[in-house]
């Protein structure tokens, strides 16, 4: 804002004439690169006898949060001898302050000039006014490049070697993650991951710098929503916006008993019992992965029936637990002796007559028996006309 100095009255008559001058103050607000915020106040001279004016400005550059009331975070004042006409040969006082630990909101800044010829006797002033504002947004936050199935990325355990299991299926325990909106920044962003939580370690990051990063799960937040990452991009130490990262699991398997079927096979039976599984947030049914059941304690024969089958399977919604009775003629240590008992057909009601049971574990995230996290623990049992399960532990994994 330019405004032509009036002088005092007292000099207008007699020394206006002999050291004219045509003085202004320049007020500035103005980004200077991604973090900063340049502010400057400039007494000078457009035209006249500059080489007679001293000038003295004042200045500060002010910030309003967004939604708050502003304040001044510098000020002061600069006094000397005008060097020429334009704002480039004025008196100025000026500032940098970083954007950082502000944040959103606008900034202003607003000047005065005392300008003075003391050998002309003249002088005068030019009030206080403001500059246009500068409205400064933060990056908006980064985001997912593909948003992950259920909108989280998934820990799944680990395989024998303990190595993460990336992915199953739907479910993947990573993402490509892009900066947002960078709202006047420019160049390649810093990525900053912070965690928080009774694990310690909840995610890694594959760069630091970059336009994009990749972000693994280590371990799983410490309940349903709860978010223990935060990821920010920075430009030059201004933050973006963070996103707050929740990282999802397998919680638990909710047997369908009432979907059972025993349907006859030659002349013995296959049980289909159902389940289905949760993810942390319970309301949340899982929808193609990988599960498996294995052995895990105890095993009771009281036949000469082959062990229990261990189960690998890739299931939608609706996981089915296949139970097969042996041949006829498949038993005994080489499988190749006649069944006792003999299975038979499924019962009306079902018969009671056990002739096996191992305690097992199950586990989502792989196919591979023995790894992923485990959801399950059971007693799984055969009969002569059927199979079931009983003795239900889920979920195992508890924090």
């Amino acid at each position: 804002m330019n405004r032509i100095l009036i002088l005092f009255l007292g000099a207008v008559l007699t020394l206006g004439a002999q050291c004219p001058i045509d003085a202004r103050v320049t007020k500035t607000a103005m980004r200077n690169g991604n973090n900063n915020m340049y502010g400057a106040v400039i007494g000078w001279a457009a035209s006249g006898y500059w080489w007679e004016w001293q000038v003295e400005v004042t200045g500060s550059l002010n910030f309003t949060p967004t939604g708050g009331s502003p304040s001044s975070i510098a000020s002061g004042q600069k006094f000397g001898w005008l060097a020429g006409l334009g704002s480039a040969s004025g008196i100025g006082w000026t500032t940098g302050q970083a954007l950082e630990p502000r944040g959103n909101g606008s900034y202003y800044t607003q000047g005065s000039g005392i300008f003075v010829a003391p050998y002309c006797g003249a002088g005068g002033s030019i009030p206080a006014a403001n500059s246009p504002t500068q409205i400064i947004k933060r990056p908006e936050r980064p985001d997912y490049q593909a948003v992950p199935y259920h909108d989280a990325i998934m820990y799944l355990g680990r395989d024998a070697s303990n190595n993460l299991i990336s992915q199953t299926q739907q479910y993947k325990n990573f993402a490509t993650i892009v900066p947002g909106a960078p709202n006047g920044a420019s160049g390649v962003p810093d990525w900053s991951l912070l965690q928080s939580g009774s694990k310690g370690q909840y995610a890694t990051i594959s760069a630091t710098t970059g336009t994009t990063t990749k972000l693994t799960a280590s371990n799983y937040s410490d309940d349903c929503l709860v978010y223990n990452v935060t990821l920010k991009a920075s430009y030059d130490g201004f933050y973006s916006e963070p996103m707050y990262i929740f990282i999802n699991r397998p919680h638990k398997m909710i047997y369908r008993y009432w979907e059972d079927e025993h349907d006859p096979i030659g002349s013995g039976y296959l049980s289909s019992l159902y389940y289905e599984v949760e993810t942390r947030c319970n309301w949340v049914v899982m929808s193609g992965y990988g599960v498996n059941g294995t052995p895990d304690g105890t095993a009771v024969n009281f036949s000469n029936w082959p062990p229990i089958e261990n189960i690998s399977n890739v299931a939608s919604e609706r996981l089915p637990v296949a139970l097969l009775s042996p041949g006829p003629s498949s038993c005994g240590p080489n499988n190749d002796e006649t069944c006792n008992p003999l299975p038979s057909n499924p019962q009306t009601p079902l018969g009671n007559v056990e002739t096996q049971q191992r305690w097992e574990m199950w586990r989502v995230g792989s196919i591979m028996p023995g790894t992923g996290l485990p959801v399950q623990r059971n007693l799984s049992r055969k009969y002569q006309d059927h199979a079931a399960h009983s003795n239900f532990t889920t979920p195992i994994v508890l924090d």
